[in-house]
């Protein structure tokens, strides 16, 4: 049987990713929510820190930053799944009913190090997210990730575009 870390490397999209992050926190925390949506919308980077992503309270779905993502495709490829892996699993915390901050960066750091190991980059940069946490051994720009308070939405309406068939484990064949 391949690692989680393997298999978190060698995901090819976000769907695999997200399987990957409700498998650890259902075997772990032993909860689940089923139908979640994934959103990926334009909201920007800037040199003082960016916003990896949103839960959208009271409703089913995630928003992930497409710039971010795309930067980080582009200048740190090897880095692009654990960074996608580590927003997801903090974002889909947040679906499960953990609003806090101080408690879901803590959870998904002790949720990486345990399925992970202490030395992968989801791991790394989850530790940079830890409160007091100068960046540690995460590289530079994982460090600006940002979260938002609860209930916090964009200023405007972003462009999200909707990934179909993101949580195909909650949707029955019907033949």
């Amino acid at each position: 049987m391949t690692s989680l870390a393997a298999q978190v490397d060698g995901a090819r999209d976000y769907t695999e990713l997200f399987r990957l992050v409700k498998r650890l926190v259902e075997a772990r925390l032993g909860r689940s929510r089923a139908g979640i949506m994934l959103g990926l919308a334009p909201l920007g980077l800037s040199p003082g820190g960016f916003l990896g992503g949103y839960f959208v309270v009271g409703s089913n779905a995630i928003v992930l930053n497409r710039d971010v993502l795309g930067y980080v495709r582009l200048n740190a490829p090897d880095h692009h799944n654990a960074y996608a892996f580590h927003v997801l699993l903090h974002e889909y915390l947040h679906t499960l009913g953990w609003f806090s901050e101080d408690d879901v960066r803590p959870l998904a750091h002790t949720l990486s190090v345990e399925a992970l190991g202490e030395d992968h980059p989801a791991t790394l940069i989850a530790s940079a997210m830890l409160p007091g946490a100068e960046g540690g051994r995460a590289p530079a720009f994982f460090r600006k990730l940002v979260y938002p308070s609860f209930g916090w939405a964009p200023a405007a309406r972003p462009e999200i575009e909707i990934v179909k068939g993101f949580d195909p484990d909650a949707t029955p064949y019907i033949g």
